[in-house]
């Protein structure tokens, strides 16, 4: 029996309550839009990959504060081998933002709010992230 798949996807609020999202340039879900996630590493745990990810792949720290200590697990119709974790979380002190540059499978970057993260043409999975964030952090 194969192991189900385990990845990681995040949305990153700075204080002013904008996300950061990435706009894709790689193999796959060419020009849409995305937060960044990744898979899991064998023996990790989901908010250590996390870190790695939004580390690796926008050269962002990512801490979490107490309004973001939580995680929805999400096992994907499309795909019963895998269990997609959506996070939340908060920007940690110090970051440089301006240091940020666009790397391997990403041509684009920034902060957004969600608002404008909506108008963008985005991944499912970032659609999902943002629709449960919306749900859970902005009041109607």
């Amino acid at each position: 029996m194969s192991k189900r798949m385990q990845v990681v996807a995040a949305a990153v609020e700075n204080p002013d309550g904008k996300l950061f999202v990435v706009r894709r340039c790689g193999k796959r879900d060419i020009g849409l839009w995305e937060f960044p996630a990744g898979k899991v590493d064998e023996g990790e745990l989901p908010s250590a990959a996390v870190r790695r990810e939004y580390r690796e792949e926008a050269g962002l720290d990512v801490g979490f504060t107490a309004r973001h200590q939580f995680h929805i697990e999400h096992i994907d119709d499309a795909n019963p081998e895998m269990t997609i974790y959506y996070y939340a979380a908060r920007k940690s002190t110090g970051w440089e933002v301006a240091r940020h540059k666009e790397r391997g499978n990403f041509d684009k970057s920034g902060w957004k709010t969600p608002d404008e993260i909506e108008q963008l043409d985005l991944t499912r999975g970032a659609r999902n992230l943002l629709r449960r964030y919306k749900e859970r952090f902005i009041p109607n």
